[in-house]
């Protein structure tokens, strides 16, 4: 999946060979339909490292003293 976004990012910019479409319309459709597929490899180490930190244990540390003043 990531080759498929880089090759994705790459031909967006040019720099890659891309497909010749007969108008504008066809390769709007073309980048719509496979931007979900080629976002899917970022997606998906971002949702893994989200849930990785949310769901780490906890470091122990000691509490410390809460300071009341009364007046």
């Amino acid at each position: 999946m990531t080759a498929v976004s880089v090759w994705m990012v790459l031909s967006w910019v040019g720099v890659a060979g891309s497909v010749a479409y007969e108008n504008g319309w066809w390769q709007a459709l073309a980048m719509v339909s496979i931007t979900p597929t080629a976002l899917w490899g970022p997606i998906l180490l971002t949702l893994a490292r989200a849930y990785h930190l949310r769901r780490r244990p906890a470091t122990t540390r000691t509490p410390q003293p809460v300071l009341s003043f009364s007046g």
